[in-house]
């Protein structure tokens, strides 16, 4: 209930403005449903066919609208008889309350009783005829003998005393009598034609005066004839057992003659629960429709009840009956009252409200009503109000007057249900009390069973079904598989199971006849009540567990006294919804109506009522305090620093619910009890007020309390006595001043740590330099030492605090922190951390914890640029280190820029992870050094790297002489393997060029073997010759063109291959000397290239060839004409003789090759050189003679 009004904030012109509506039936719009009913009737009227109609519906559903709609829309003389304010003159006490209904209405006290009833009806029909008889003037019913009061008005009067006063001077004028004679005016009459006029216009005024007179007494003579009647006070006598509608019925026929109604509307009938009326009016109503006197159909029309006949007999009394669907119900009653409350500008109340109050709301007139009375009150209560509230008491006012006034008294059900909650607060506690009880005997059994463990206890009972079944018991079945008994008491769900299963199936081991030793299966029925009976019949299972289970380290005496004062300070409605009130016998002696039980237990109606019923008047509180008092029982909270002006006596207007309301929060109200520390009942409000804080985690008091507050001390100490688990809370709460943790860490922290707040102040340590002047050093370092926090983040704030962590070793190694340290020991700011800075602080816990993690400092500590600047101490012992993996050591020192010699070096290991690092000087002497006492004088993958790396240096260095045998292993290594990258092979192998390879050529790859060459390290010699034939022939011609002096004075020992001699004739090799090298060749390696470039080299420079490489070179040449230039060159030098001639001819290509066969005539193409050959070949008698022709040459062979 959180809607709250300040009706003392509104203006007073809102004041003034206050929407009232009234309680009268309000008019039907056409479009309406509930118009249909309208029609109905009106139908009904037209036709004529029913003259007793009842409008039927419940109360408030609607009915006088609809008869206010019919007057209103359809023309008809309406006569409207209500009976709402009739109640029998003897019974008034006969107004029950209706308990299912919660309202007053009028019954008769003795529904049997036959006197009654008929008496009652007697004063229906009196008040009906009452009703008839004096709603018109005297003058309409002039003939009634029901006389009333007599009244005429003043110009009645003065016309009725002119008209006697004018009547008198007109007899004068008249009969002139001697004893009044006027001499004036008889005079003046005494002329002729006046004397006519006056006597003829006093004949005509007395005569008119005479007739009016006889017309008003004639009726009141005629009447006499009443038995009893007092025309004074027109009083009716009363017969007894005497029908009042019998009796007057000529009045009522005169009345209806009289008047000109033609339809009466009867309203509040059914109020009387009486069925005989209707009988009566039927019968009055049948007389005057049936009377000659009337000429007209007179109609009745009846609002009454659904409920008002019991059985049949309603349709029995009326002609026709419409029924009325009820406007509102319980299930609208919310929109309905919501609705009704807006037209009057209230908007404030919640839904929720709405709906729970207006639950009980099912008669319209007296929703309006409510709603009118509410904006009433809440106008005139000049002070903060619920809403809410309000309006629950406005529907109790309205439903129990009586009980509402008695209120005002100290009296009535509701201020007795009140004054109940002490004793509905005792039985609370009791319950808290028993439940205390309980939880210490289960402490007890938990003492007894603390030796147990929860396998162990469900062992226990699973003992019991092997004890009784079988003792050879091995397993039991649970859903379908078979589980042993220590599978079953170490898992609970397979133990929850089998305890719910009667039906019980297991394994055992046969141990007497034919099957023993056999394992067998077999069933049987257990219930686990037997079982709990037989281990222990005190206790079931289930509650030794939960004793084996419960710690009552949880239970303290102090929390138990905090909930009882918590419970006295709960609202009634509280207390009421937590325990069973109803069975009560006081509560039960009050009879609580259903309404206001609602009203209470829901806390619409509480003790704060007399804020909703009275004024309010300054005392001894001022106007301030009050405000915020009663904004403490509406649940509406101000600021936190709202300064009370009178705190005591503000606290005693208080009630204790209040405490725990979020609206209580108020430093001075916290002062005040926690400075009365010797009062216990200021001590149990405090203690209160703090669980409220915790409870609905209104965690920004304690910030606010913290900057104001005075009791420091006092509060947060016994808030974090009673609370020690807040610190989760406090963390999540959007505090951006820190101002929970800096409470935390000042209170809370040195006795009630938790691992979450040592975490978070470990990634935290600027907020312990930020908090110095709330928490001084001392303390923090208190904190420092008792839980040793590893922080993550330093800063330089605090000189003194950073000593405390270096002492203490309470920091994550990580860059930023060792840049704080080292910057302070130092002195001097560094952008980035080194080893070699470490151990230059000769801090001792500093260089102690840098090495027992040095691998991770080097990994992400010691950062760029001032980790590359390591010294050679510091590098050494990197190198040298235990605690840092080869990897890491080689990627770390990999950005040193100082280097170092292998020889300051004292292990092997090193030295290579030095060589793999690239922190060695790149020089001859530290490769020999090396390669001597770690590489067993090879080059390893390290040393190889290292050398690429740096190459270039080493070319400029200059190899130490002093040792021959280091120069060999290094040509051994550098030289004579490919270990090196060629790029590096060739930039070294100047180096070594003062060495050279007589004996044979190493194995390496021919580029290399070709450097060697070309550099002049391999001369010439039949071992070299030997080793390089192993190698493509471009290599060894080469060779062989490099060393060619040598080469060509030993043609005679070097074996020439085909591919070597085309290499050798595509070498550089000049003509000339090729001329010497060709005559070495062989004819088994001549092809046809080898033959054209032998051919064409001997057609230019003569060369001494054996006829076998001649005439290799004529079958394997495949220049034609530069093979019979050959043949030609050979037959001119008279080297062929006719049979090799015939050879040589032979292979020639055709038709050449047809001049060799004898008698043969080919024609061969005429050129230069057919021509010479064709005249050398006849000149020598070849060929026997040839012809030119155009086709060619002719040649005429020899014949055979």
């Amino acid at each position: 209930m959180d809607a709250l009004l300040s009706v003392s904030m509104e203006t007073q012109t809102q004041k003034n403005q206050i929407i009232q509506e009234s309680l009268q039936p309000q008019r039907i719009a056409k479009d309406e449903k509930a118009y249909q009913s309208v029609l109905n009737i009106e139908e009904r009227l037209t036709k004529g066919d029913a003259t007793n109609i009842a409008l039927t519906g419940p109360y408030g559903s609607g009915k006088s609208s609809i008869l206010l709609s019919l007057k209103e829309d359809y023309f008809h003389n309406y006569l409207n008889i209500s009976l709402a304010t009739l109640r029998p003159l003897d019974n008034k006490e006969k107004l029950l309350q209706q308990d299912s209904e919660d309202q007053y209405d009028i019954r008769s006290h003795n529904a049997d009783s036959e006197t009654t009833r008929e008496n009652l009806d007697r004063l229906i029909e009196y008040s009906i005829l009452q009703q008839l008889i004096y709603r018109e003037k005297q003058e309409t019913l002039p003939n009634s003998r029901l006389k009333r009061i007599f009244h005429l008005p003043s110009s009645k009067v003065k016309e009725i005393s002119i008209s006697i006063i004018v009547a008198v001077l007109s007899l004068i004028v008249l009969f002139e009598p001697t004893w009044i004679r006027i001499d004036w005016l008889c005079n003046l009459l005494g002329y002729k034609w006046l004397n006519i006029i006056g006597d003829g216009l006093s004949i005509c005024y007395l005569l008119f005066f005479f007739f009016k007179t006889l017309r008003m007494l004639v009726p009141v003579l005629s009447n006499s004839s009443l038995n009893k009647l007092n025309i004074k006070s027109g009083e009716i006598e009363v017969v007894k057992n005497t029908s009042i509608f019998n009796k007057h019925l000529d009045e009522i026929l005169y009345f209806f003659e009289m008047t000109e109604y033609d339809v009466v509307i009867i309203e509040d009938l059914d109020r009387f629960e009486s069925t005989d009326i209707f009988v009566k009016l039927r019968e009055l109503n049948l007389l005057l429709n049936e009377s000659r006197v009337i000429e007209r159909k007179i109609f009745f029309i009846y609002a009454v009840r659904d409920d008002m006949f019991c059985d049949a007999e309603r349709v029995k009394c009326f002609d026709y009956i419409t029924t009325v669907i009820p406007i509102i119900n319980r299930s609208n009653a919310k929109n309905q009252l919501k609705a009704e409350l807006a037209k009057r500008g209230v908007t404030e109340i919640s839904g929720k409200a709405l709906k729970e109050l207006g639950f009980f709301l099912h008669d319209m007139r007296l929703l309006k009503n409510i709603a009118n009375e509410y904006v009433q009150y809440r106008s005139k209560l000049e002070r903060r109000i619920n809403c809410e509230k309000l309006l629950a008491m406005i529907i109790y006012k309205n439903y129990f007057p009586r009980d509402f006034a008695a209120l005002h008294d100290c009296k009535g059900v509701v201020y007795q249900l009140l004054n109940l909650k002490d004793i509905f607060v005792s039985v609370r506690v009791a319950d808290l009390e028993k439940e205390n009880d309980d939880r210490r005997k289960l402490h007890l059994h938990h003492q007894k069973e603390k030796h147990l463990r929860e396998t162990e206890l469900r062992r226990v009972y699973l003992e019991s079904y092997r004890e009784q079944v079988i003792k050879t018991i091995e397993s039991i079945q649970i859903e379908g598989k078979f589980y042993t008994f220590q599978e079953i008491a170490s898992n609970e769900n397979l133990f929850d199971r089998l305890s719910s299963n009667v039906d019980v199936t297991y394994k055992y081991t046969e141990v007497n006849g034919y099957y023993a030793g056999r394992t067998q299966t077999t069933s049987t029925r257990i219930k686990f009540s037997d079982i709990e009976k037989n281990v222990c019949p005190d206790q079931t299972f289930e509650e030794r567990m939960r004793a084996l289970q419960f710690s009552f380290s949880s239970i303290e005496d102090d929390l138990i006294e905090i909930r009882k004062d918590d419970i006295r300070s709960q609202s009634l409605s509280h207390v009421m919804k937590s325990i069973d009130y109803q069975l009560n016998p006081k509560y039960e002696d009050l009879k609580v109506p259903k309404l206001i039980e609602y009203l209470v237990v829901e806390g619409y109606i509480d003790e704060d009522y007399y804020d909703y019923i009275s004024y309010f008047y300054d005392n001894f509180i001022d106007s301030h305090d009050w405000d915020f008092i009663l904004d403490i029982k509406l649940s509406k909270a101000h600021p936190y620093d709202y300064h009370i002006n009178n705190p005591e006596a503000c606290i005693s207007e208080i009630p204790n619910i209040c405490f725990r309301k979020v609206a209580i929060l108020n430093v001075d109200i916290v002062d005040y009890l926690a400075g009365k520390r010797s009062d216990k009942i200021s001590v149990a409000r405090l203690n209160v007020i703090l669980r409220t804080i915790i409870e609905m985690k209104k965690y920004d008091f304690l910030i606010e309390y913290f900057k104001k507050g005075r009791a420091l001390d006092n509060v947060f100490n016994r808030l974090f006595s009673q609370y020690d688990r807040l610190w989760c809370d406090f963390v999540q709460h959007k505090d951006n001043e820190n101002i929970l943790k800096l409470i935390w860490y000042k209170y809370a922290e040195i006795h009630h740590s938790c691992d979450e707040s040592r975490q978070w102040l470990s990634v935290n340590y600027n907020f312990i330099t930020s908090t110095l002047n709330d928490i001084d050093t001392s303390q923090w370092g208190s904190l420092m030492k008792k839980y040793s926090y590893m922080f993550d983040e330093l800063n330089d704030s605090s000189a003194e605090l950073l000593k405390i962590v270096l002492d203490e070793s309470i920091y994550m190694l990580n860059e930023h922190n060792l840049k704080i340290l080292v910057s302070c020991l130092l002195n001097s700011k560094f952008e980035s951390v080194s080893y070699k800075l470490v151990l230059s602080t000769n801090h001792p816990n500093l260089i102690k914890r840098v090495r027992s993690s040095l691998e991770e400092c080097m990994i992400s500590t010691f950062v760029l640029p001032e980790c590359a600047m390591e010294n050679k101490s510091s590098i050494l012992e990197i190198l040298n280190s235990d605690n840092v993996s080869t990897e890491i050591k080689i990627e770390y020192l990999k950005k040193q820029l100082n280097k170092i010699r292998l020889n300051q070096i004292d292990n092997n290991e090193s030295k290579t992870i030095a060589i793999q690092s690239d922190i060695v000087v790149p020089s001859w002497e530290d490769i020999i050094h090396y390669m001597n006492y770690v590489s067993d004088k090879k080059l390893t993958k390290e040393l190889v790297k290292f050398i690429c790396r740096h190459v270039e240096e080493l070319v400029t260095c200059v190899i130490p002489t002093d040792s021959k045998d280091d120069e060999r292993m290094l040509l051994s290594q550098f030289v004579a393997t490919d270990t090196l990258p060629y790029d590096a092979y060739c930039k070294l192998l100047n180096k070594f060029t003062r060495w050279y390879y007589s004996q044979g050529v190493p194995k390496i790859e021919e580029r290399r073997v070709k450097d060697l060459i070309a550099k002049g390290m391999v001369r010439f010699s039949s071992q070299n010759t030997n080793s390089l034939e192993s190698y493509s022939c471009k290599v060894l011609v080469f060779y062989f063109v490099k060393n060619k002096r040598d080469f060509m004075k030993s043609l005679d020992n070097v074996t020439f291959t085909t591919e070597v001699a085309l290499e050798l004739l595509r070498s550089d090799l000049k003509e000339s000397e090729l001329t010497s090298i060709v005559p070495y060749f062989k004819e088994d390696i001549i092809n046809e290239e080898l033959a054209n470039k032998i051919l064409l080299l001997y057609l230019k420079i003569e060369i001494q060839l054996e006829y076998d490489i001649l005439l290799a070179l004529m079958k394997h040449s495949t220049l034609y004409e530069e093979k019979i230039s050959l043949v030609n060159y050979l037959l001119i030098n008279e080297v062929l003789d006719e049979e090799r001639t015939t050879r040589f001819l032979s292979l020639l290509p055709p038709p050449f090759a047809a001049i060799a066969i004898k008698g043969k005539k080919p024609v061969i193409p005429k050129t230069e050189k057919t021509i010479a050959l064709v005249m050398q070949l006849d000149e020598q008698g070849y060929i026997s003679s040839y012809t030119e022709t155009d086709k060619g040459i002719r040649i005429n062979t020899k014949l055979k």
